[in-house]
């Protein structure tokens, strides 16, 4: 059986702690009055199930493949054009458009009133384990813990926030800053006042964007500088590595960037590859660029008891070491699927080392899918090395339908594939990955092993899916933080189930300030990646978003609280003008629904997909709007329009 926990991890900051069983699921009942909703909480009727489920990652797949090739048609050519100068020529077409359409007759000013938040602060969603409400925020790109407990933040595009001991919610510390997207974060081991973000998300999903190169803060993450000037403009920085004796001395991971869900070249010595810098991220020196084959390096790892040793993989290629800082690199390849084709897919190698003091050697782990010399696609699989690198072996999978590490990333191993092993006990490792939707009752995303990859414990119930990030305390690695696309969970004790026996695991969800106690405004993280807004002009109080992995959801009437009602991505939503009740939206692909209720309930959406060829090539979030003059006429757009 479940139960439910209160932990006192700051003081003024109250967090509640799930503690739940594989196959028997806690939380709070849907259904239930939300203290701070004002009575406007959806309920949830009996049977009801999210339609996303119907929507696989293979047909996500598809659909992006789909998109490549359509654009990659379009810029082909004797002299094929790239992404930039295609949209450059697109842009100069339709401002020469506009000259030939007349001005609009001046208006008076009607928006000259400061914006203000509105939350989500935060959403509350229906779990997709055992149907628990649960508080999510948005993607995380990537976290750390400082020494003295603070807590710091990395969103996909919502810049870098600090909890802190004596905080009692989440502080945003970039929003005044260019880039807001991160893709690393490190703190310097030997003075952990200065803080490194990596601007740019590495996760290479479509809407993964670009950065601006490298941040500094040297109070502990309270207000950030630009410090890398046009190092890195354009392009993602997907990992940082800093010298445990020397804070100014810090390496990057440098891959491609996105501007939306178009490839971007990198400007001026971004190259992608391994960097150094040994100025605090002033000046940058290219150690190894990335071969041709490759848009970028992945990953770097710094051996902690013999800092001039390097680790490092690119994207599409392979694994690297360095014994000499970075001078000269060598792959190790040993022992990993022999005659496979890595470019295929291409395989993206995450690593994580943990090389405690007066071990004989480093650990390493390392994960992936890939493409066998005879063209079959191979589900996800983690390999262990105990010398070093020189020589790898594949690890058990694990046991039963939840145990089981199996295609822990399913296809999205480019977007989500995290491996990290406890920096002081090599034998604990982390593995985390995608969601478990094909599973008996769904469960997984996350994994830990206490014996070195042997067996592995699904602490993934109830979870969001998508993990991008996990970090350890370093003053106790019991303290764990992990990031996925719904936000940022705490655990004091490295997830739970830390007996053979014991079938429950705890989290916390950072939310909320206190969930278990109905407070769910208090955590003040607001980092939802809005795909669209719409309201309604005779019931303003119910303001809807389509937002990245967190559904279609609508505001609580009396507060910043905000409600999921689909599940799954969220594209485009609209409200009927003049009928509140009738509420469109659509998920990834070409999915459009509709609600009859206002929004009264949760998944009650149904399809609405009759006449259109769903086999048709389209956006990730295809076009979707409705005529304001007559609200019973929709129109959407694949390559074709509806």
């Amino acid at each position: 059986m479940g139960g439910k926990g209160v932990v006192r991890l700051f003081g003024a900051l109250v967090l509640s702690v799930s503690v739940v069983a594989l196959g028997v699921g806690p939380g709070l009942a849907l259904g239930f009055p939300a203290p701070n909703g004002g009575g406007d909480a959806p309920s949830i009727k009996s049977g009801a199930k999210s339609l996303d489920n119907q929507l696989s990652d293979a047909t996500e797949a598809s659909l992006l493949a789909l998109d490549n090739q359509y654009t990659a048609s379009r810029t082909a050519g004797d002299q094929p054009l790239s992404i930039e100068q295609a949209g450059a020529l697109r842009s100069a077409a339709t401002d020469q458009a506009k000259l030939l359409k007349k001005a609009p007759a001046p208006g008076p000013t009607t928006f000259n009133a400061s914006w203000t938040p509105i939350g989500p602060d935060p959403i509350l969603q229906v779990a997709r384990s055992d149907n628990a409400l649960v508080p999510v925020s948005g993607r995380i790109g990537a976290l750390a813990i400082r020494k003295d407990g603070t807590f710091i933040l990395g969103a996909a595009q919502g810049g870098i926030w600090t909890i802190g001991p004596t905080d009692s919610g989440w502080v945003d510390r970039t929003d005044n800053l260019p880039s807001l997207a991160t893709g690393a974060l490190e703190v310097a081991p030997s003075n952990d006042l200065v803080v490194y973000d990596g601007t740019g998300e590495g996760a290479l999903s479509g809407d993964s964007y670009y950065g601006n190169g490298v941040l500094k803060s040297t109070d502990g993450g309270i207000t950030w500088t630009h410090v890398s000037g046009d190092f890195f403009l354009g392009v993602s920085i997907s990992r940082l590595a800093v010298d445990p004796n020397n804070a100014n001395h810090l390496y990057a991971a440098v891959l491609r960037g996105r501007g939306g869900a178009r490839r971007v070249s990198p400007p001026v010595h971004s190259t992608y590859g391994i960097w150094e810098s040994k100025d605090g991220g002033v000046t940058w020196t290219l150690l190894k660029a990335a071969p041709a084959t490759s848009l970028g390096a992945t990953d770097v790892r710094l051996d902690p008891q013999t800092p001039t040793t390097l680790y490092s993989s690119f994207w599409g290629d392979a694994i690297y070491k360095s014994t000499d800082g970075g001078a000269t690199w060598a792959p190790i390849m040993t022992g990993l699927p022999a005659g496979a084709n890595y470019a295929a897919v291409p395989t993206r190698f995450s690593l994580g080392i943990s090389h405690p003091a007066g071990a004989a050697h480093a650990t390493l782990y390392t994960g992936f899918d890939w493409v066998d010399a005879a063209g079959h696609h191979q589900a996800a699989r983690i390999f262990k090395s105990t010398d070093d690198g020189a020589s790898w072996a594949v690890l058990p999978t694990g046991t039963g339908p939840f145990d089981t590490v199996l295609d822990y990333c399913t296809t999205q191993c480019f977007y989500d594939n995290v491996i990290e092993p406890d920096p002081t006990n090599p034998n604990v490792v982390f593995v985390a990955g995608s969601f478990g939707y094909n599973m008996p009752i769904p469960s997984g995303g996350i994994f830990r092993s206490d014996n070195g990859g042997t067996t592995w414990k699904n602490l993934g119930w109830d979870l969001h899916p998508d993990f991008h990030a996990l970090a350890f305390d370093p003053n106790n690695s019991q303290n764990v933080l992990i990031g996925n696309d719904g936000g940022v969970w705490f655990s004091p004790d490295q997830g739970g189930r830390t007996s053979s026996s014991d079938t429950q695991n705890s989290v916390a969800s950072l939310q909320s300030a206190d969930f278990q106690n109905g407070d769910f405004n208090g955590g003040g993280l607001q980092i939802t990646q809005f795909t669209s807004i719409a309201t309604n002009p005779t019931r303003t109080a119910r303001i809807w978003g389509g937002s990245q992995d967190n559904g279609t959801e609508r505001k609580a009437a009396a507060s910043n609280t905000w409600f999921d009602l689909a599940s799954g991505d969220g594209g485009q939503v609209l409200v009927d003008p003049t009928d509140s009740h009738f509420v469109y939206g659509t998920y990834f692909g070409i999915s459009p629904y509709r609600y009859t209720d206002s929004g009264d309930n949760f998944f009650t959406n149904q399809f609405i997909e009759n006449g259109i060829n769903l086999a048709d090539r389209s956006e990730f979030y295809t076009p979707f709007v409705l005529n304001q003059n007559n609200p019973n006429q929709l129109y959407l757009g694949t390559y074709r329009l509806y």
